[in-house]
């Protein structure tokens, strides 16, 4: 088997990116999670998960180092979190979505 070479990051560990992690896997794309909760079923079929706060700059430091790309698996993921990673790696979607998602009134 090929050796997994890029790493994407995800945040959010739900359903959504259980979904995500298993299709990466698919593609022998390596997987790196990060969430806020010890519930989240993706953590179970990643490479690598972070359980941690989401404002935790030491534990986002340290998954920004680890990953080629970061993404998002639902829009409740702090826009400053998100806003934080993009100036360092990129981001796909932008953040800047997160914004409208969390814009519901």
């Amino acid at each position: 088997m090929k050796k997994k070479t890029f790493t994407l990051g995800i945040f959010g560990g739900g359903q959504l990116g259980k979904f995500l992690v298993e299709s990466a896997n698919k593609l022998n794309i390596r997987t790196f999670v990060f969430t806020d909760s010890t519930d989240s079923p993706a953590i179970y079929y990643c490479d690598d998960f972070i359980i941690s706060s989401y404002k935790d700059k030491k534990k986002l430091d340290f998954f920004i180092k680890n990953i080629d790309l970061a993404t998002f698996e639902f829009e409740n993921i702090p826009f400053k979190t998100l806003d934080y990673v993009e100036k360092k790696i990129n981001v796909s979607p932008n953040p800047s979505i997160i914004k409208t998602l969390q814009d519901r009134l």
